[in-house]
């Protein structure tokens, strides 16, 4: 009978090597596996918190009527310090389209969608569309279309702050659902740091909720676009009349990435447009 015979030094390293590697190459497994699991986690997450922002704003923005009464608390809450009158009286840039449409030109009817931006100036304790220094953007109008925004414009409008790279965009609002008046609600989409306010932050103030932060659980990049078409027809007899068209507000929510994470944090993006319930 043989006697049994011992592994040698060299055999048990190189056993111990082996399982090291299987045991290296299970754990890599688990932990690529997990990492999928918590970028879907993540995927879901982001798009819910998305959803959630879109359909509130959905519902703000099909409910918005009257004339907006903003107040300095209503603008700290959303993180801005200056006042109300420095908050209104930048221009608010790319926010309306004017609809010139002619009636009766045979064939076909003459529509012609014109951009421009506003601007409002302080007189007497109120503020007024200053109409002169408000401009169109891509080209001047043939003569006799004027610009004036503020029926259509008064309920809701968007402020880029600064205005030229903003940090922060805002999106204050009246808004009737059977209360008079109606209820002042402000959105602040920050764009980029602001004080104690994070990038990726989205915020809705109300009279009646206070402050909400929307972006606990996944920071989110939020851009809005706010236009309205007013309608300015000519008729064959040459009267011309305008009229509120339509309000729409296209919004996009974009996901930061997150750099807390051991891995790249998948990419989110998303987009509605919706119709004012002027």
């Amino acid at each position: 009978m043989k006697p049994n015979r011992a592994f040698t030094l060299v055999e048990l390293l190189l056993a111990m090597a082996v399982a090291a590697l299987v045991l290296a190459g299970s754990v890599g497994v688990l932990i690529y596996t997990a990492r999928g699991y918590r970028r879907e986690d993540l995927q879901m997450v982001r798009s819910r918190v998305a959803q959630q922002i879109l359909a509130r704003l959905d519902d703000d923005i099909a409910h918005v009527v009257g004339w907006l009464r903003l107040t300095p608390e209503a603008l700290a809450a959303v993180g801005y310090s200056g006042s109300v009158r420095d908050f209104l009286l930048e221009p608010r840039r790319a926010a309306h389209i004017l609809n010139a449409y002619t009636v009766g030109r045979v064939p076909p009817d003459f529509s012609e969608l014109l951009p421009y931006e506003e601007r409002w100036r302080f007189l007497g304790g109120r503020f007024f569309l200053d109409s002169p220094r408000c401009r169109y953007l891509e080209l001047d109008p043939r003569p006799g279309y004027d610009i004036f925004p503020a029926f259509a414009m008064s309920a809701t409008f968007l402020v880029r702050k600064p205005a030229d790279d903003p940090s922060t965009v805002y999106l204050p609002m009246a808004l009737g659902r059977g209360v008079v008046p109606p209820e002042t609600v402000v959105w602040a989409f920050v764009r980029k740091t602001q004080g104690a306010l994070a990038a990726g932050t989205v915020l809705r103030w109300s009279a009646s909720q206070g402050a909400v932060d929307f972006t606990r659980e996944a920071r989110l990049l939020g851009d809005v676009r706010l236009r309205d078409q007013w309608l300015h027809v000519t008729q064959p007899g040459g009267q011309k009349g305008s009229e509120v068209f339509e309000v729409l507000l296209e919004a996009e929510l974009e996901a930061l990435p997150e750099r807390s994470l051991p891995f790249e944090s998948p990419p989110f993006r998303t987009r509605r447009t919706m119709t004012a319930g002027l």
